[in-house]
């Protein structure tokens, strides 16, 4: 992982990058143009729609196997939380 990369990536922590929350910190770049593709992909399908679940969980595990290959790890290592703290107490 490329730190200065990060760093130049996420405009306003180019001194250190807090990624606890997304309520504390601004996500870089990439994640940003990502949640936007993401969102105008997704906008015309609902909750009823048939293959809306199919796809969310498609996406989730899809995620879930780029971030376990990013940390050489296995994709059922892998869990999402809302935060840090849900996630200490989850394992805690």
């Amino acid at each position: 992982m490329n730190l200065e990369k990060v760093r130049t990536d996420t405009p306003l922590h180019q001194q250190y990058s807090y990624f606890d929350t997304a309520a504390a910190s601004t996500p870089p770049r990439q994640v940003v143009e990502q949640m936007v593709d993401y969102l105008e992909k997704t906008s015309n399908l609902r909750t009823y729609h048939p293959t809306f679940r199919k796809h969310i969980y498609q996406t989730v595990n899809d995620i879930r196997k780029k971030v376990a290959d990013l940390l050489g790890e296995n994709s059922s290592e892998i869990a999402f939380t809302r935060n840090g703290t849900e996630g200490i107490n989850l394992i805690g």
